[in-house]
């Protein structure tokens, strides 16, 4: 019993040393944490001197924040900081919705980040790109991370050479390691291996040979055609070239838009830019290996405006008016009767 008498006349003696020693420690007061609005509790700068004493409670008939700080004299201040409505971070109509471009409708609620590729694919030749677009969507109540897949057409390499140990089979035969990076784009989907070699035709050592390619999340997919060929030096080593390919319009051609398209455009062969004329686009489609061009065009949306007379119509004039004669359109010459 004695013990606990002891301890508790220590605890009530170490307090009051510190109250009446309080001229030596700084004044409580509340920090900058008072100067703004919080959806949720503040955890940071609450107290500019002193030290929190519990945690900050939330008043909801006075709708704010406080906590007391304790320091010297004054040696507690109570602290409080207006409470405001946010509503959880969410994700926007974007979200899952797949697009050629960079989404734009990003957050119904919250502050978007920037918007940053992902689902990196590298090509060997070189260069890489993304197959899917990120995204937070944040503000006091927190962040939610958001995402769109991005569409991406498949399209042939350019060209396709394999090592020659992978291809060093026997004259006239081929396998699939020697079928590498046909898609500069996209994922091959056909001829992507074989449980043993095959053979030209009889009497043929190059033939041709097709894969197919798609794109990715809804981009449109393509077949790339093939040659096989030996070595310049007849030797049982093979390369793949990639055989000629025709240049052929996308199923945006003959359509009509008040914009210009930016898919769709070729269905074979490599795009050039789109051209605005007054009343079409043109683009064309250039045919890969020496294959042929094609060209191709779509309408063009245009505003018409109805003539109208201005308010110089009908009126009496000692010399040709000049001005008000349209309402809207564009005025001819004036003739004199």
């Amino acid at each position: 019993m004695s013990s606990k008498i002891f301890k508790i006349f220590c605890f009530c003696l170490c307090s009051f040393g510190i109250l009446i020693s309080s001229g030596n420690v700084l004044a409580a007061a509340c920090g900058s944490a008072t100067q703004q609005s919080w959806p949720v509790a503040p955890t940071t700068n609450l107290c500019s001197s002193g030290t929190l004493m519990g945690g900050v409670s939330f008043d909801s008939g006075l709708q704010k924040w406080t906590w007391l700080c304790f320091g010297g004299s004054p040696s507690l201040v109570s602290c409080s900081a207006p409470y405001v409505y946010e509503p959880t971070p969410a994700c926007g109509a974007s979200n899952g919705v797949a697009s050629y471009t960079t989404p734009t409708a990003l957050c119904s609620a919250g502050n978007p980040s920037s918007v940053t590729e992902g689902g990196i694919k590298v090509r060997s030749s070189g260069g890489s790109y993304g197959t899917i677009f990120n995204w937070t969507c944040s503000n006091g109540n927190g962040s939610v991370n958001c995402s769109a897949p991005k569409k991406v057409n498949a399209t042939c390499a350019a060209n396709v050479l394999t090592s020659s140990s992978k291809c060093n089979i026997p004259m006239g035969y081929y396998n699939n390691e020697c079928l590498e990076n046909v898609c500069f784009a996209g994922i091959q989907t056909t001829n992507t291996s074989f449980t043993t070699n095959l053979t030209c035709p009889s009497g043929s050592d190059s033939c041709g040979f097709s894969v197919n390619c798609d794109g990715y999340n809804g981009g449109t997919g393509i077949s790339c055609d093939l040659l096989m060929t030996p070595n310049s030096d007849n030797s049982s080593k093979f390369i793949w070239l990639l055989g000629t390919q025709n240049g052929s319009c996308g199923t945006s051609n003959g359509g009509t838009f008040s914009s210009a398209p930016t898919s769709n455009l070729c269905s074979t062969g490599n795009a050039s830019g789109v051209i605005t004329n007054s009343t079409t686009y043109t683009w064309t489609c250039y045919g890969i290996s020496s294959g042929s061009t094609a060209y191709c065009s779509a309408n063009r949306i245009v505003s018409v405006v109805n003539g109208s007379c201005g308010s110089s119509n009908g009126g009496t004039f000692s010399s040709a008016p000049t001005t008000n004669l349209c309402n809207a359109g564009t005025a001819s010459g004036v003739t004199t009767n």
